[in-house]
């Protein structure tokens, strides 16, 4: 809530199961804006690209209309080298989550919100690759190396 308090504030992290176990794809983080309840870019939300290993954001936030954000425009929270909370424990979590799904949904895209310490999924998408507009790096090969390894 410290990014934007009217919104809930998720991120969303793309899981892949394959032949060769699991794997994550970078994640990214949204956050509301502009009086909305909502994080996500067609509501004025912006995102960041966050480190998959250490939960640190390492872009600058960017809206669907590529506005660049060095800091959150409403609350002035500097973006570049902060650290998403509890990334352990939501690493963890989205990893158990995809074990005990079915196993024909190899690819999912988990939107998890921070509630009280503890990860909280608030749904499972077909993922997507949103997190290429913050750092402008594609991720097809990554992607379709994990795909093949099925």
């Amino acid at each position: 809530a410290k990014w934007y308090p009217s919104s809930v504030n998720t991120v969303r992290f793309t899981s892949i199961l394959s032949k060769s176990g699991f794997h994550g794809l970078t994640p990214f983080f949204r956050t509301g804006r502009v009086g909305k309840i909502v994080d996500n870019a067609g509501s004025g939300g912006i995102l960041v690209d966050v480190d998959l290993e250490t939960g640190q954001i390492y872009t600058d936030g960017i809206d669907e209309n590529c506005n660049v954000y060095t800091c959150h425009p409403d609350t002035g929270i500097v973006f570049k080298g902060a650290r998403i909370p509890h990334w352990d424990l939501l690493l963890k979590t989205v990893k158990e989550a995809h074990e005990t799904v079915a196993s024909n949904h190899k690819y999912i895209g988990w939107d998890l919100a921070l509630s009280k310490g503890k990860w909280i999924i608030v749904e499972g998408n077909w993922g997507q690759f949103v997190n290429q507009y913050a750092d402008k790096k594609g991720r097809k090969q990554e992607f379709l190396q994990y795909i093949k390894d099925n």
